[in-house]
């Protein structure tokens, strides 16, 4: 190396090392929150998936396509022995009185 490099070298490396802020404090360590309770199912019991969709209204053709491919994916499956239940629940998206 030049004469030239090691002199710029020499000073970026200064510049990083000042620029480094030695009074600044380490984030403190947090514990790790405990994991959800586990939710318990008596046995044949269904696991209920609840799809809120536009079931009525000027967006019924949407929502009524959303709720049957719900329905569709769930059709004779099981979570861990569980059927998959679906239920469907219209979210009133054109009246602002019935909105959820």
């Amino acid at each position: 190396m030049t004469g030239g490099r090691v002199a710029a070298l020499a000073a970026i490396f200064a510049v990083i090392v000042a620029c480094g802020d030695s009074t600044a404090s380490s984030p403190t360590p947090t514990s790790t929150p405990p994991p959800p309770p586990v939710i318990e199912l008596a046995p044949g019991e269904p696991v209920v998936v609840g799809i809120s969709a536009a079931l009525s209204g000027d967006q019924m053709s949407l929502g009524l396509d959303i709720a049957d491919a719900a329905e569709m994916a769930a059709d004779g499956r099981t979570v861990a022995g569980h059927p998959v239940r679906v239920v469907r629940v219209d979210d009133g998206c054109t009246d602002a009185e019935q909105a959820v």
